[in-house]
């Protein structure tokens, strides 16, 4: 019960913060993907420009860019910025071993705009997680993944991170294994 209010007020919040412009960072400089995918644009369905994880927002924008987090670390941001999509909803779907763990539903009320959510991790929630970003049709329009884990888990336990451990053990990170 409590993650369920806490989606709803996170929901919430995400929603008011949404209508809210934000400015693009000028030295924001879009991914390979990202130019990909304006570029797979043509009839202005809108694009994600961006994406980053990070451990918290300040000012509207990530305060880092990071691929991995130690399990020590309570809570992930997912930052991203969208082109030409006003008036639409974009989803952030948590995944993590293969289950949507969490969504968060984004109302993008102008043509530039930068959206985030965010999701508490479990300390043995470790491994290796992705997020969709949907848009209000449910197309994955972008993803992105991180890796949550400690290094003692991997030296005690190696077995922890292979593919097909439930939500509560592990995940589908496995050193080496390129997604």
């Amino acid at each position: 019960m409590i993650n369920k209010n806490r989606a709803i007020l996170l929901s919430m919040l995400v929603s008011i913060l949404s209508h809210i412009p934000v400015v693009v960072a000028t030295e924001a400089v879009p991914s390979e993907d990202a130019r990909q995918m304006m570029q797979a644009d043509p009839e202005g369905q809108g694009s994600v420009v961006t994406s980053v994880f990070t451990t918290s927002i300040v000012d509207g924008k990530p305060a880092d860019n990071l691929k991995t987090f130690e399990n020590t670390t309570e809570t992930v941001y997912f930052y991203s910025e969208l082109k030409g999509m006003r008036g639409r909803t974009v989803t952030h779907q948590w995944k993590y071993g293969g289950r949507v763990m969490a969504k968060a539903n984004l109302d993008v009320s102008s043509d530039s705009q930068a959206v985030w959510s965010s999701n508490k991790l479990e300390p043995n929630w470790t491994g290796f997680w992705v997020v969709e970003i949907l848009d209000s049709d449910g197309q994955v329009i972008g993803v992105n993944s991180f890796a949550y884990n400690h290094t003692e888990n991997l030296q005690m336990n190696p077995a922890a991170n292979q593919k097909g451990d439930g939500p509560a053990r592990g995940g589908v990170w496995v050193p080496g294994v390129r997604w």
